[in-house]
């Protein structure tokens, strides 16, 4: 092309890639994990009161590399699980589990969601981690928000050591 314009491109300058969808979308998971937690929250009760209050600038601030709670599981590497869990509930944790990123993990906040709390009625779990597997257990009735941070920020480095992300 004789054009003078920069912005002109011959028509052996374009290429395509080729690739499996799954490969696709396990290199953007994987580059949307690398070192940033996605989190969506399940919480209910007080330790869902001391979830949102983490959220303020306070506490959270621009501390740690993270978007705090999404609203989709599609775009999410972080599950936060909070309170008194159901049978019913369990069943709507396990479907926004399998919908989330390839590089899952899961955070249960207070007694209840980890052993069943003070409820010992039928209908309660005794345990998120008979319905999903757990990465880190954050005990207390509630856990300070200090304490969820901690938990938090100890994620992100086991994130970012097993996908290679910033240290």
């Amino acid at each position: 092309m004789s054009n003078t314009d920069p912005w002109a491109i011959e028509q052996s300058d374009f290429f395509a890639w080729t690739t499996k969808l799954d490969t696709f979308l396990n290199f953007v998971s994987k580059k949307k994990a690398g070192g940033d937690v996605w989190p969506i929250s399940m919480a209910n009760s007080c330790c869902g009161s001391e979830l949102y209050s983490t959220s303020s600038e306070k506490y959270f601030g621009n501390k740690i590399s993270a978007q705090f709670l999404e609203d989709s599981p599609e775009d999410c590497n972080l599950l936060i699980i909070g309170g008194v869990i159901t049978s019913k509930m369990a069943l709507e944790i396990k479907q926004v589990y399998s919908q989330m990123l390839t590089l899952k993990k899961v955070m249960a906040l207070g007694n209840c969601s980890c052993g069943g709390g003070l409820y010992p009625t039928y209908n309660i779990v005794k345990g998120i981690e008979k319905i999903i597997p757990i990465d880190i257990y954050i005990p207390g009735c509630p856990p300070s928000p200090e304490v969820i941070l901690a938990g938090v920020l100890q994620l992100l480095e086991e994130v970012s050591v097993t996908t290679g992300g910033p240290q």
